[in-house]
């Protein structure tokens, strides 16, 4: 795994890129998250937009983007994807050491399995 500019990179078969993003606005509020998946030439192959019910967490909405995205190209048997996302926290959070008192360990493990 290499990284770069709020990118994390799988390698094996090429795919170029997953772009994500998570948010939270409004009142009521409601959280959501979204992404796609480009081929290394830049074509469109995929899209996904998900509402999240009942949620306040950016950081939540912003990880689920991520393993969202991670495993739908999983799921396509793509494993080199660079990934990109505007959260420089949840970046961070998946380059640290793993805190299994996080409140979203469960998640951030789950990302870090698909991407070693």
């Amino acid at each position: 795994m290499t990284s770069g500019s709020n990118g994390i990179l799988l390698t094996g078969i090429v795919l170029s890129l997953i772009n994500v993003d998570g948010s939270c606005l409004g009142y009521p509020i409601r959280a959501e998250f979204g992404g796609l998946l480009r081929s290394s030439a830049g074509n469109w192959i995929r899209g996904y937009s998900v509402y999240i019910p009942h949620s306040s967490e950016t950081l939540y909405a912003e990880l689920t983007a991520l393993f969202h995205g991670l495993s739908l190209a999983r799921s396509m048997n793509f494993t080199d994807v660079i990934c990109y996302s505007d959260s420089l926290l949840c970046v961070k959070i998946l380059h640290e050491p793993p805190h299994k008192f996080h409140k979203y360990a469960a998640l951030i493990q789950d990302i870090n399995d698909l991407i070693h």
